[in-house]
């Protein structure tokens, strides 16, 4: 009896290793290369990682487009801020300048509202503590000076103060007159080193007057036939000492 059982028992084990080996052979065959036994498991595989590739590749560009537009935007604020430096650097050379000689600057051609703005570089009017300005006579000009770092050049303008009207020309703004008030203008063509230089005027004009328009405010421009190719911006400084 015992023997019958165990040659029971050595044949049950026979077919379990050999049911075993077929389970065996079986998992080996479905993890195999599809190339190996037909199998198509390893090419779902294999669709998954080019879809997990495309994925990333996605991610990526969306990733590169993102830090594109933060560059842009970072080189219009470093230009934007740049500008509004430069625009104070001369509202307190300018204000040391009237503080020291207690008059008004000298108009560079009569009658007229460009103003000599190389004396707050050089200048041997009484009181004057300058310079005023880091910047070099560079031309034989008076009324004009440039801003190597920006490659810009500005003037002093007397302006009127009051919201200026449509028939301002490409060199002034709004011509100071008898009776009106009057400030001081510093003057410059943005185009000479911006490409980009209208959405420039309209960023400057939202940072220095909230978007009031071109034609009020500190910050002002041209809007003259051609401003498209002869831009002309204007930063209003302090008013002059004798008003017309």
């Amino acid at each position: 009896m015992f023997n019958k059982k165990g040659a029971m028992f050595g044949l049950d084990c026979r077919a379990l290793k050999k049911q075993f080996g077929k389970l065996f052979l079986a998992s080996r065959h479905s993890e195999a290369p599809e190339g190996a036994n037909g199998s198509c498991v390893y090419t779902k595989r294999g669709a998954m990682f080019g879809l997990d590739a495309r994925i990333a590749l996605a991610i990526f560009g969306a990733l590169s487009v993102i830090s594109g537009a933060a560059l842009y935007s970072a080189i219009q604020e470093a230009k934007i801020t740049r500008i509004i430096t430069t625009f104070n650097e001369f509202e307190k050379g300018l204000a040391s300048y009237l503080i020291d000689t207690g008059s008004d600057m000298p108009i560079h051609s009569a009658p007229g509202h460009e103003i000599t703005v190389l004396e707050l570089v050089e200048s041997a009017k009484t009181g004057w503590k300058g310079p005023y300005l880091p910047y070099k006579k560079t031309s034989a000009a008076d009324h004009y000076i440039t801003d190597e770092a920006t490659g810009l050049t500005f003037w002093l303008h007397y302006e009127k103060t009051d919201t200026w009207t449509g028939s301002d020309t490409s060199s002034s703004g709004d011509t100071c007159t008898a009776g009106k008030t009057c400030s001081y203008y510093l003057k410059t063509h943005l185009n000479k080193s911006y490409s980009d230089f209208e959405n420039l005027i309209k960023q400057l004009d939202e940072r220095l007057d909230n978007g009031d328009g071109l034609r009020a405010g500190k910050f002002r421009a041209n809007a003259y036939t051609g401003m498209s190719t002869n831009p002309i911006a204007f930063y209003q400084l302090m008013p002059m000492i004798n008003q017309p």
